[in-house]
């Protein structure tokens, strides 16, 4: 494990990179680009998912491109994150009458003796209002989300939100932490630099309900966390080394021209793998169209099948229903207006396509 002892040895590549992200911000003339400069110091919490190579997303490489300047990120016209930001007041209001904890919003905090691991939570939680002696015993962080879909995690599939907590008035009498596992990361990191023992996360799903979750302090993943992280900052960012690329990086970087390679025998007998599970993937999906046209029969009339289960509770099995959407139509609106269609028409690079024969 890197001890703090051992960072000041990278005390002069990290002075001189803060006082270049200094003048950054002086030159920063928003909100939006100050808080997206404030992150350039170190790591936070949305990033390790990615480091860690546990978010479908994002990579380390991308973090890299980042943190190193090469690579500027732009939320100023993101939406949905401002939105995020504006919904956070009122799922913490909800928290506090659904737990009867106060919380308060936090300042970026650095980890001791690690001043690249930066927290940057959305609340601390107090077991009474701080004013009259309260203590800090948790954190949360709110979420947004529009559907809620399904994931499989650890061989099994759940929605993306499982199961919430349950409370006996403000008393949490069933805890759960199934939460997106894209956020296992943040706020297993949050409680690796701040110390706390649990992390609360709420979550506005749709619109229209809000859950809330609790996280405990895992131990030997924040420690395989802690070593990549300071991996990737000394070796990756500190010393400006790129980190191992992602299939997804690689579809993103354009060669300037068409360049051929010979193929060795490893690569080979890798693209043949890819090939059989290729096949077994196929091979999958035609057994389950058999079910689903064997099933067919039987729920073509109804939108909902409900079963028990084993306590005799009534539960939603499947539902079987249409939905509508608008969408433009540009074909006809080519047809009826072409000299329109066509000024508005423009050629954007794609991602490369792997095609195995």
């Amino acid at each position: 494990m890197l001890l703090p002892e051992v960072f000041k040895a990278y005390q002069s590549l990290q002075d001189k990179r803060d006082a270049y992200i200094a003048t950054l911000m002086q030159g920063c003339k928003t909100d939006e680009e100050v808080f997206t400069t404030k992150r350039l110091y170190g790591l936070g919490g949305s990033d390790m998912a990615k480091v860690m190579g546990e978010s479908k997303w994002g990579s380390a490489y991308e973090i890299w491109q980042v943190k190193t300047f090469k690579q500027t990120k732009n939320i100023k016209n993101d939406i949905p994150l401002e939105v995020g930001h504006e919904l956070e007041e009122m799922i913490a209001r909800r928290y506090e009458k659904q737990t009867g904890f106060t919380v308060r919003e936090a300042n970026s905090v650095a980890m001791v003796g690690m001043p690249f691991l930066v927290g940057n939570f959305d609340r601390v939680v107090f077991d009474k209002a701080p004013e009259e002696g309260g203590k800090i015993i948790g954190g949360l962080e709110c979420k947004t989300t529009g559907i809620n879909n399904s994931v499989v995690v650890n061989g099994v599939m759940r929605s993306k939100w499982g199961k919430a907590n349950i409370y006996d008035g403000t008393t949490l009498v069933q805890e759960s932490n199934l939460i997106d596992p894209e956020y296992i990361a943040q706020v297993q990191f949050y409680m690796l630099v701040s110390g706390l023992k649990w992390w609360d996360v709420g979550v506005l799903i749709s619109n229209t309900e809000i859950r809330f979750y609790r996280v405990h302090f895992d131990q030997a993943y924040c420690n395989r966390m802690y070593e990549v992280a300071c991996n990737f900052w000394i070796n990756n960012v500190l010393e400006d080394k790129a980190p191992a690329i992602t299939f997804s990086d690689a579809q993103n970087m354009q060669p300037e021209k068409d360049v051929e390679m010979q193929a060795n025998a490893d690569l080979i007998a890798r693209v043949q793998k890819i090939k059989e599970y290729d096949i077994e993937i196929k091979a999958l999906e035609e057994k389950q169209a058999l079910l689903k046209n064997a099933l067919a029969t039987e729920i073509v009339d109804v939108t909902k099948v409900k079963y028990t289960d084993a306590q005799g509770k009534s539960k939603t099995l499947l539902t079987f229903k249409g939905s509508t959407r608008t969408s433009f139509d540009s074909k006809a609106f080519q047809v009826k207006h072409p000299d329109l269609y066509q000024e508005f028409m423009k050629t954007t690079q794609t991602a490369r396509t792997l095609r195995i024969y």
